[in-house]
């Protein structure tokens, strides 16, 4: 079961709505504080983890996703949790602000008010209860869907690499017989070469030939 869910902004750690457990205790609180003052040094998807406890964090568009589980509890699953809960945030910002041309980014920075977003908590509460139970056939069900997702992203990458061997294939034929043509080119035009060389030597030993005939038949004739 998720102990805590906090969404704060990555700029300076306020808090936009928060989530508690019965059981929360003072100790995810001060850890919580102590992390939400460094949430621009952290990577979009990373997990903390203290006293027993993992703090997982989703950073996307200046907020920070985060949720408090007991170290047994599934990671990927956790993280699915977040998945969720970002997408429904995304979804109350669209109904909030609309979806025309708007920064979102942009409206989460210019926010004053701590807990703005307090309404939100019902939608994570019944997102948390989906969610747990790691063995229930919901949680199940979920963790099936990412695995599919994923095939389904390696299958196209894998296709795609494929697809771009034929290409690559392609693109070899052609440079091979460009590399051919150009041979024969090169071979064509030596020839001409010395054809030219040949004919313009001919015409100048025609001459030389001529002027010769003409110096022996004076002298001789």
């Amino acid at each position: 079961m998720c102990d805590v869910v906090l969404l704060c902004r990555v700029s300076d750690g306020m808090t936009l709505v928060e989530t508690n457990s019965e059981t929360k205790s003072i100790s995810h609180k001060l850890e919580l504080k102590k992390l939400c003052k460094k949430l621009y040094s952290f990577p979009n998807l990373s997990t903390v983890t203290s006293n027993n406890f993992n703090y997982h964090f989703l950073i996307e568009n200046g907020i920070a996703y985060i949720a408090v589980f007991p170290v047994t509890y599934p990671k990927k699953l956790a993280f699915l949790f977040l998945n969720d809960i970002c997408k429904q945030f995304n979804e109350e910002l669209m109904i909030q602000y609309g979806t025309h041309s708007i920064d979102y980014r942009s409206i989460i920075e210019t926010i004053e008010k701590p807990y703005s977003f307090i309404k939100f908590d019902r939608k994570i509460t019944k997102i948390k209860q989906e969610y747990k139970d790691p063995r229930s056939n919901i949680a199940i069900k979920k963790l099936n869907e990412s695995l599919n997702e994923v095939s389904s992203i390696m299958k196209k990458n894998i296709d795609d690499i494929l697809m771009r061997g034929e290409n690559l294939e392609d693109v070899g034929r052609k440079a091979f017989n460009l590399k051919y043509e150009s041979e024969k080119f090169k071979k064509v035009s030596r020839v001409l070469n010395l054809k030219y060389a040949l004919y313009q030597y001919g015409i100048l030993a025609s001459i030389v030939i001529f002027f010769f005939l003409i110096i022996i038949f004076k002298n001789y004739f």
